[in-house]
């Protein structure tokens, strides 16, 4: 997939990305298991957009299905951690 059409999932990635830090440190060191999920979930975002650009963007639209996934389980943590607090 092009970048172009990527845009959106990445505007909507970092607003959920920004929801999660700031559920993450009000749930400070009450919720580690929580946390340190949202953790691994934004390495692997970054590391698939990293291979997405070391193929230029030709994986089949896998990788940007990935993505998205990654994104809705970024969300069901949020709704992890508001229900936990």
């Amino acid at each position: 997939m092009k970048p172009t059409v990527n845009v959106s999932i990445t505007l909507c990635s970092i607003g959920l990305v920004l929801l999660l830090a700031g559920t993450a440190l009000a749930g400070g060191d009450r919720h580690p298991n929580l946390t340190g999920a949202h953790g691994d979930l934004v390495a692997a975002q970054k590391r698939v957009t990293a291979a997405q650009v070391a193929h230029e963007y030709k994986l089949g639209g896998h990788a940007a299905k990935a993505k998205a996934l990654i994104d809705q389980a970024e969300a069901e943590l949020a709704q992890a951690l508001q229900d936990a607090n």
